[in-house]
């Protein structure tokens, strides 16, 4: 068990922190972090907010099917289970260098959402807040929004200059990936499900059966689509980004 503590409520300013968000379908979320990643619009260190243990998993999937380096971290894993020194504290309370935070899912509090863009800006390092907001989380960010403007206008959070329309070819990429990803986390929750224990026990082949089975385990990561193909973006430019994101009991 992790004790958070907020110390203090007050983020840095617009000239150190750049907060934005971006009004989307839920299933546009995975379309817009594969994009933000794979044009390199987001640069450096990013830690990915998403709301359950099991959705970091599948963000996680759908990341590396595309060539995407992510790291899960929640709060399952052991204590210990962090051994880099660069992310600090075990679980990634405390992170080193951040540059930006995407909120994913958007937190369900002020203090959750202060918690998570604490993470970047720190010292007198500059950092980017990004949130993706569907429309059921609304009100949440209309909260937020109040809570940090306080009557000064440069602490609301802006809209991302983003046009969805520009974006279309990759969607069928992220679909299909989307689905994949989803398919490889179905077949492991059946594999571990308690309720199917018995089952599988007097059913043995059935078991063999799923754990082969080809159908539900397409998700392998091809090496071409590490690549941006030239006619979804001009731009040929060899892309580094390193995505680590994780998942705190904040909410």
């Amino acid at each position: 068990m992790v004790t958070l503590k907020l110390q203090g409520s007050q983020l840095p300013d617009g000239s150190q922190l750049q907060q934005y968000s971006i009004k989307c379908e839920e299933e546009d979320k995975f379309l817009l972090v594969y994009t933000l990643l794979k044009l390199g619009l987001v640069q450096g260190k990013t830690l990915l907010f998403v709301s359950t243990v099991e959705r970091s998993y599948r963000l996680k999937l759908f990341l590396e099917k595309f060539g995407i380096p992510a790291c899960v971290l929640n709060s399952e894993l052991p204590i210990h289970s962090s051994k880099d020194q660069e992310y600090g504290v075990s679980r990634g309370i405390d992170f080193q260098n951040v540059s930006n935070v995407i909120n994913f899912d958007f937190p369900k509090s002020v203090e959750s959402y202060i918690h998570r863009v604490g993470r970047t800006a720190r010292a007198d390092n500059n950092g980017t807040a990004l949130s993706f907001i569907s429309h059921n989380e609304l009100e949440m960010l209309s909260e937020v929004e109040d809570a940090l403007t306080g009557g000064d206008s440069q602490c609301a959070l802006k809209a991302y200059g983003f046009r969805m329309e520009e974006i279309e070819g990759f969607r069928y990429r992220c679909r299909q990936a989307v689905k994949e990803a989803r398919l490889k986390e179905i077949k492991v929750e059946l594999l571990n499900s308690e309720k199917l224990k018995t089952y599988f026990e007097d059913n043995p082949r059935d078991l063999q059966i799923l754990r082969h089975d080809k159908v539900l385990h397409p998700a392998v990561v091809q090496p071409h689509l590490k690549n941006v193909p030239e006619y979804l973006s001009k731009s040929s430019m060899p892309l580094h980004t390193k995505a680590l994101f994780g998942w705190f009991c904040t909410d």
